[in-house]
């Protein structure tokens, strides 16, 4: 008998399957491994991912023993995956009997609402436009004593200098001025113009000082592919709730 096999975007296979997006990869591989290392607490549970696209990440974490009782996909916007993601579902539904419901929702009106004990979003934080109301959303959906697992990119530093440098000579592409590459250097984002929706100009300080205040707290952070700040490409966390 033959199995039916998961089908991915286009992005998604440029991103995470393709040799010249490597870093990519492993930001994949340390969020499943979070989630592997962690997999009891999520068993039987109500998950909630944001940005969920074309399952690709769910697809990985029931590879490790990810288990929820309910799982709940919402995308801000499909981008042509909804086909992919539903058929996903359908095999994630047969080979691993997970309760799968999808939903095409703005980021800044989440639905449904409350009641999760997991809350995932990964690389999505960075292109929502009202960042300050997508995390109080994120927050009363996530129980306390619930958990939030994201990954943000890291826009500052030397490996955004790097990945600038990659883009103005392969896609002939400028995003900063030099000026605006003088501050990303040296880490001060808040004199880059922010461009919403996008990277340019997003820190993640920001998003973990705003995480605090919502009363999240953090349980692992990893930065790869260097754990220094400043040669970091992106960060992963798994925050829990405590009020």
């Amino acid at each position: 008998m033959t199995h039916p096999t998961f089908a991915f975007s286009d992005y998604t296979n440029r991103l995470y399957n393709s040799p010249v997006r490597h870093i990519h990869s492993i930001r994949a591989r340390h969020v499943v491994d979070i989630v592997g290392n962690n997999a009891s607490l999520f068993t039987g549970k109500r998950v909630l991912e944001l940005g969920c696209s074309d399952l690709y990440f769910l697809t990985r974490f029931a590879g490790v023993g990810f288990r929820p009782k309910e799982y709940v996909g919402v995308d801000i916007f499909w981008e042509d995956t909804e086909e992919q993601a539903q058929h996903n579902a359908k095999i994630l539904r047969q080979q691993h009997a997970l309760n799968i419901s999808l939903y095409n929702q703005p980021a800044e009106r989440l639905m449904p609402q409350g009641g999760f004990d997991l809350v995932v979003a990964l690389e999505t934080l960075e292109h929502v436009e009202n960042e300050e109301l997508v995390l109080s959303n994120l927050r009363d959906a996530t129980n306390t004593g619930g958990y939030f697992l994201f990954s943000l990119p890291v826009e500052f530093g030397v490996m955004l200098l790097a990945k600038e440098f990659a883009r103005m000579t392969l896609k002939r592409k400028i995003q900063y001025s030099p000026t605006e590459l003088v501050w990303a250097a040296l880490g001060r984002t808040w004199k880059i113009r922010r461009v919403l929706g996008d990277h340019k100009g997003y820190d993640y300080r920001l998003t973990l000082e705003r995480l605090r205040k919502r009363q999240f707290s953090p349980v692992e952070e990893r930065l790869y592919p260097f754990s220094r700040q400043y040669f970091a490409y992106g960060y992963v966390g798994l925050w829990r709730k405590l009020a």
